[in-house]
């Protein structure tokens, strides 16, 4: 039985709610005068630097969304692929498990594609992200735990795809347009998910620089992506709690101090925030109807 649509808001609010809290007990614990000081301390070029790769960010996956938005009977131009995947950006950091990135579903259906269609497309592109940070995962899990651990996940996951696609109607989801489409392109889309992910860690690397955190590259950008899935899970808005609690877990084992992991972690909540202000204001101007109300039931 579905959930009343407030009892659902106020579940969604509650449930960001926890990782609110969980940051809240983090900074009760914390000398907060130092973590200021180190904030403080950090150049200013470095935090522009970082907020500057932002526009270059979005503009790649804006970009990755242009090309498989192609399908659309009235495509539009790059400029209005770029509002709708920025608004979309934008309202999957204020969503549990940004579901909201499924403003793009309406945005299609409006260029002319079924709802079946455009769902399947905003599914595709969610999945190589997904798939990109899977592979980097698994990377991640073999530098900081174990390559035996590493091989016994990939294994996991080979079987889960292997039994998914058995119990699955592939053959039916192959001659779909949107499936061929998506592979006719996937060169093209997976060269712009790399990229746009080298982009980002890049930006973590400038961070990191700033903050003077001494932790070896690889190793770093392994717990980064370890603690980016773990700030995927729909208790907190843009990571908030998660984030920080990772973090600090692994930085301690490389001596990092916890004031100065804190500083670290909340700068990249910060900047993720402006970084979306442009993504606020295309979805002020309401270009599109939201998606609880042009998705199909279940989305």
């Amino acid at each position: 039985m579905p959930l009343h649509p407030r009892t659902s808001a106020l579940l969604a609010v509650a449930m960001k709610g926890i990782g609110v809290l969980l940051f809240l007990w983090i900074l009760l614990r914390l000398d907060i005068r130092q973590a200021v000081a180190v904030l403080g301390s950090v150049p200013m070029p470095v935090l522009f630097a970082a907020l500057g790769l932002f526009p270059a960010l979005y503009l790649l996956r804006s970009w990755r969304w242009h090309i498989l938005s192609d399908l659309a009977p009235h495509r539009g131009p790059f400029a209005e692929s770029v509002r709708i995947y920025c608004a979309s950006l934008f309202l999957g950091i204020v969503t549990p498990g940004k579901v909201g990135e499924a403003f793009k579903i309406p945005a299609l259906v409006k260029k002319g594609l079924s709802p079946k269609l455009s769902v399947l497309l905003t599914i595709l592109d969610r999945m190589l992200d997904m798939a990109c940070v899977g592979a980097l995962g698994i990377v991640a899990v073999g530098i900081l735990f174990s390559w035996l651990w590493a091989f016994l996940l990939t294994l996991c996951t080979a079987i889960a795809l292997a039994v998914m696609a058995a119990i699955s109607h592939i053959g039916a989801l192959r001659r779909s347009a949107a499936v061929q489409h998506w592979l006719h392109q996937l060169p093209q889309v997976t060269l712009l998910t790399l990229v746009s992910w080298a982009v980002y860690y890049l930006q973590l690397l400038v961070l990191a620089k700033g903050f003077a955190i001494a932790i070896p590259i690889a190793p770093f950008l392994a717990i980064m992506t370890i603690t980016g899935i773990l700030s995927l899970v729909p208790i907190a808005p843009a990571g908030l709690g998660t984030r920080e609690a990772a973090l600090l877990f692994f930085f301690a084992q490389y001596g990092v101090e916890p004031e100065r992991t804190i500083a670290f972690s909340f700068s990249i909540f910060v900047l993720t925030i402006i970084g979306s202000l442009i993504g606020t204001y295309f979805w002020l101007r309401k270009p599109y109807p939201s998606p609880s109300h042009a998705a199909p039931a279940g989305i």
